[in-house]
């Protein structure tokens, strides 16, 4: 669909062109932003404001290497093989699984976001919230227990959750790479140009839960921020 980012809540776009600033470590104009026309000109943009000297290297790979250390790090005796196409449920059972995966991310460094509550749990609590929004208008003491129960439910669930976001080592591997580009790579200082697009791609993908086959190079934008907290510079800028 060529307007899929177009019909995007433009909160959610923010959210995930911040989270693009931090993985290549970018600073995003506003003007330049505001003039790009397709997620196509978006990558070329990006890409030429990523610093570094060039280097062809596969940070995707690098991002597997990573991760692969990084497990046989927190569970030295466990004798399974550490493919692409591994199960990460496979590497990390549900028994333990939550203290495994901090292991994981104490070894890495990284916020991996690998686990969340189950939809049976999250839907009713957003109804909830949705639900006591006008409650309030009308019962305002209830709806405020209501959205208060139902915010707290939500915060609980997510930080208990343990259902696993990503199927196999590859998938995670796709996502820390394109979450933190520069911190997948074995040479933080330098950059693989042939591979942001892709990288981007999947950092969309991820951040405004949409299907890939949704978002090409003549996928529109439009989006123009209105407060940025300082001339000239997207928000979170630093």
């Amino acid at each position: 669909m060529r307007d899929t980012l177009v019909t995007t809540d433009p909160g959610d776009l923010a959210d995930a062109l911040m989270s693009l600033q931090r993985s290549f470590g970018v600073t995003l104009e506003v003007e330049a932003v505001r003039n790009v026309a397709t997620f196509g000109e978006l990558c070329d943009y990006v890409s030429a404001l990523v610093p570094g000297s060039e280097r062809s290297d596969c940070t995707l790979q690098q991002a597997f290497y990573r991760l692969r250390a990084a497990f046989r790090q927190v569970e030295p005796t466990r004798s399974i093989p550490l493919a692409p196409g591994t199960l990460t449920s496979t590497l990390l059972p549900r028994a333990g699984r939550r203290a495994l995966v901090r292991r994981l991310e104490g070894a890495l460094q990284i916020d991996l976001g690998l686990l969340e509550p189950p939809a049976y749990v999250i839907v009713p609590l957003l109804l909830a919230v949705l639900a006591s929004l006008p409650l309030m208008h009308f019962a305002g003491i209830a709806g405020g227990v209501c959205l208060t129960v139902s915010l707290v439910g939500l915060m609980v669930a997510y930080r208990f959750g343990t259902q696993i976001t990503q199927p196999t080592l590859g998938h995670l591997a796709r996502r820390m790479a394109g979450k933190y580009y520069r911190r997948s790579r074995r040479y933080p200082h330098t950059v693989n140009r042939t591979e942001i697009e892709s990288l981007l791609t999947d950092l969309f993908v991820q951040e405004l839960g949409i299907d890939a086959k949704d978002l090409s190079r003549e996928t529109l934008w439009r989006y123009a921020p209105e407060n940025t907290g300082q001339p000239g510079r997207w928000p979170g800028s630093g």
